[in-house]
């Protein structure tokens, strides 16, 4: 007979405040009870008031404060605290109890943060507070309601699992369907001001066009919380509505994914579309992706913020993989970002890889290697492809929108995911993997910042062909989050040093005198040899000079090698043939003699009757040995030395935009 599985349980401040005992009913039960430390404060103003909730809280805080409480690395259950986080012990009513304190929150509000730390540390959420209830349910977090309502235990009960527990997985098929795609009879589709109805008979108007793509149009209806897909004509098929029909077998009710709830008919109840929920934001592309863009929608936004998104993606996937769904097209058009870096939207759900319904499309950047070239719509993908596009997309959002496999002097992005030619600095083996066609810009400096176990993720992946577990990257992400937290990573989106400095001081640049932080370290050794540290853009300006002027230096060394020698070696004259004999010409009338001033005028009209009276017959000639060749001019000669090569031409242009300055 196997044991129970401990279970900590996360207490909200207002269970505390109303009922300090659920401390010693959660421990009856062999679970841990974690009191909240931001649920202290509120405590401490309660504690003088004349009140139940105020003896309450004094009976709280008087343990916590006498027994006083002992740092603890580890739960009960084992599981480790993470980086950034505090746990403390202390004797509640005889027995223990656990306080919990993060140091830097990801999540804005209190309700969020108490969300944010049940979900990663796996607890059980005991709250009074029917909003966060439903925010729980919403996120998959376990939830209990306290006190129970007695007429609804048994609904309690089972609400209170995590929503992922609850689903069934679709089933995992090896082929696509072979059944027949057939197109679907309809009458009419409904567009703005129609009523639409949904397969448990809500009615449901369609109120405003909000896009238009190639599969349909997305209305938004009278109820703010839904939206309603209406397919095109030629997408009405058979195997559509059959998907949909499977999808909405399953109750996904996540807040940030947009999965149909109901399939939606016209008013002859024929299949047309579906609804879902209303999701919020810019596009990753349009909000991301685009630097001016980013700068002006996100001004405030730091690496971290970067991270959330990342680790938001991540969750999403890990849910969906549960239930053996793969979202196959992942590209940045189908994620939506709000000002809550923490909250990531992802739609387009209808394409998603279901059963023996393959995702039809998607896009080079994020195809495996294995499978570059092939149709999307002819095989299943498999969770191992679906990792590549993970860290595809991981990869764009911690380097805003540049592809894994961009690069200087590379070939096509297909032949380069093929050849794993992944052009990034292998800090470890720079002999071999040295970064020189890695992209100019900001790319490079981003890749120096990384976390080093993140860079190694990476290299794995794209040069090595070795996938990251979603879980594994959900680990190393949330450790560069408390790096970042604590410092020891730096939180610029776009760094302006090339290398994190730890040691940050603001100095005038040596050369430009713009002010650049640099490390405090690095200015003082320089400043012992008589130097001034650069910033980026005159490092960049002078090893582009130095490359200039090594080159110039090299082909002025090969000019004077060759100075005295052929410029081109003439193969000797072949011996002529004898003309042969043409027909007498026609005697021509004689010429005057003109005035020496009229001489050049009539030299120049005469030129066009020249040429043409070059198709003419030549009088005869009689067989004449070649005139001699003259040799080609030593390069020694002063005319040789005018000449430059195209070469120095252009190097000398680069050395005068230079130093134009």
């Amino acid at each position: 007979m196997t044991e129970p599985q401990i279970q900590k349980v996360l207490i909200d401040a207002g269970v505390l405040l109303a009922f300090p005992d659920i401390i010693s009913k959660i421990r009856s039960k062999q679970n841990v009870p974690v009191l909240f430390a931001e649920s202290i404060p509120i405590l401490i103003d309660q504690r003088a008031q004349p009140t139940e909730q105020g003896r309450n809280a004094e009976r709280v805080l008087r343990q916590i404060e006498g027994d006083r409480a002992f740092e603890e690395r580890a739960f009960p259950d084992g599981s480790s605290v993470l980086q950034g986080d505090l746990l403390a012990s202390f004797m509640f009513d005889g027995a223990p109890a656990y306080i919990f304190k993060r140091m830097q929150f990801m999540a804005p509000t209190a309700n969020t943060r108490l969300l944010e730390v049940a979900n990663q540390y796996r607890m059980a959420l005991v709250t009074s507070d029917d909003q966060l209830l439903n925010q729980a349910k919403a996120n998959g977090v376990a939830c209990h309601r306290w006190p129970p309502q007695p007429q609804a235990k048994a609904s309690n009960q089972s609400a209170s699992k995590p929503e992922p527990m609850q689903l069934t997985a679709f089933a995992l098929y090896r082929k696509p369907t072979s059944a027949a795609n057939e197109r679907l009879p309809f009458k009419v589709l409904p567009t703005i001001g129609d009523v639409v109805s949904t397969g448990s008979a809500k009615s449901l108007r369609l109120v405003r066009e909000i896009s238009k793509g190639g599969e349909g149009v997305i209305y938004e209806t009278c109820d703010p919380s839904l939206v309603c897909k209406v397919y095109h004509a030629k997408e009405l098929t058979t195997l559509r509505r059959q998907k949909i029909e499977l999808m909405v077998t399953r109750k996904i009710s996540r807040a940030d994914i947009c999965w149909p709830t109901e399939v939606v008919y016209n008013q002859h109840s024929e299949f047309i579309g579906y609804v879902m929920p209303r999701a919020e934001g810019k596009t990753m592309f349009s909000g991301i992706f685009i630097k001016p863009a980013f700068l002006k929608t996100f001004p405030t936004w730091g690496r971290i913020d970067l991270v959330n998104l990342c680790l938001a993606f991540l969750e999403q996937i890990r849910f969906l993989h549960s239930l053996n769904i793969l979202v196959g097209d992942i590209n940045a058009n189908n994620l939506l970002v709000t000002k809550d870096s923490t909250k990531l939207w992802m739609v387009d759900t209808d394409s998603f890889q279901i059963e023996a319904f393959p995702c039809p499309v998607g896009t080079i950047a994020f195809t495996a290697p294995e499978i570059q070239g092939e149709t999307y719509g002819n095989f299943m993908r498999t969770k191992e492809h679906e990792l590549f596009s993970v860290a595809t997309m991981l990869f764009m959002i911690l380097f805003p929108g540049k592809t894994p496999y961009s690069q200087q002097n590379g070939g096509t992005q297909a032949e380069n995911i093929k050849a794993r030619n992944f052009p990034y600095r292998d800090h470890d083996n720079a002999e071999n993997f040295s970064g020189e066609n890695a992209p100019e810009g900001d790319w490079q400096t981003i890749w120096n910042h990384l976390k080093a176990d993140v860079r190694k993720a990476f290299q794995k992946t794209f040069r090595e062909g070795e996938r990251i577990s979603v879980d594994r990257w959900i680990n190393l992400l949330e450790s560069y989050r408390s790096s970042i937290a604590k410092k020891a990573n730096g939180n610029e989106v776009f760094p302006t040093s090339f290398y994190f400095v730890r040691d940050p001081v603001v100095v005038p640049c040596g050369r430009c005198k713009i002010t650049i932080t640099a490390s405090k370290k690095y200015v003082e050794k320089q400043a012992k040899k008589g130097f001034k540290p650069w910033c980026q853009s005159c490092h960049k300006k002078h090893r582009l000079t130095t490359m200039a002027r090594e080159s110039l230096k090299k082909t002025q060394e090969a000019e004077r090698k060759n100075q005295g020698r052929p410029a081109i070696v003439q193969r000797p004259a072949p011996t002529p043939r004898p003309i042969a004999p043409q027909p007498q010409a026609r005697p021509q009338p004689a010429v005057q003699t003109q005035p020496m001033q009229n001489r050049a005028a009539s030299t120049i009209q005469s030129r066009p009757q020249a040429q043409q009276s070059s198709h003419q017959p030549h009088r005869p000639q009689s067989p004449t040995p070649p005139r001699p060749q003259a040799a080609p001019l030593p390069r020694t000669q002063p005319n040789a030395r005018k000449r430059k090569s195209k070469v120095a031409e252009f190097i000398g242009i680069v050395l005068r935009a230079l130093f134009s300055k």
